[in-house]
């Protein structure tokens, strides 16, 4: 400790060095300071809505404007109440993000996540964040298997080397 202290300049730069750099830590990193930005707002509830891709119905509009906020789906987006393709395929990646099977139609799973407040969010990151911090690093030439149970999957490494990554159920 004491020599990477004295091979900073400050000591700001010495606990910036003892961020962790696992990929994963940085995309959660990343998500955290996306849902920062909106701690002190309170997200209007979408109504439940039937749809499948291509369909219409009314509200369809609000899950568009609600994946552009939280960057899901591009800024040249335009919101309408039909459940378009590109719409569409922002759900599914909304719902790879969060563990929700990927399906062609809208269900009560993706409308509940979407109604989550931003408060939810930054606590389930930072929780999964500190997670991660504290995980051990497994040594050079080591074989073993991961399971992260949050996530849903689990991870075979052989020999420093990604052998395998499956979905799991918990």
């Amino acid at each position: 400790i004491t020599s990477t202290l004295a091979a900073t300049d400050t000591a700001v730069g010495y606990l910036r060095s003892l961020s962790p750099v696992d990929s994963n830590y940085v995309a959660l990193k990343q998500e955290l300071k996306k849902y920062l930005r909106f701690k002190d707002t309170t997200f209007a509830t979408i109504p439940y809505i039937v749809a499948k891709e291509g369909g219409v119905a009314k509200n369809i509009h609000l899950i568009g404007e609600r994946l552009q906020l939280l960057e899901e789906i591009g800024a040249q987006y335009t919101a309408s109440d039909t459940l378009t393709p590109t719409l569409m395929k922002a759900i599914n990646r909304f719902r790879t993000n969060r563990a929700i099977p990927v399906s062609n139609e809208l269900d009560e799973e993706t409308m509940d996540a979407l109604n989550w407040q931003p408060q939810t969010y930054i606590n389930k990151l930072v929780v999964n964040m500190d997670r991660l911090r504290w995980r051990t690093a497994n040594k050079k030439g080591a074989s073993y298997i991961a399971v992260n149970v949050p996530d849903f999957t689990l991870e075979a490494w052989n020999a420093d080397t990604f052998a395998l990554k499956s979905r799991i159920c918990c």
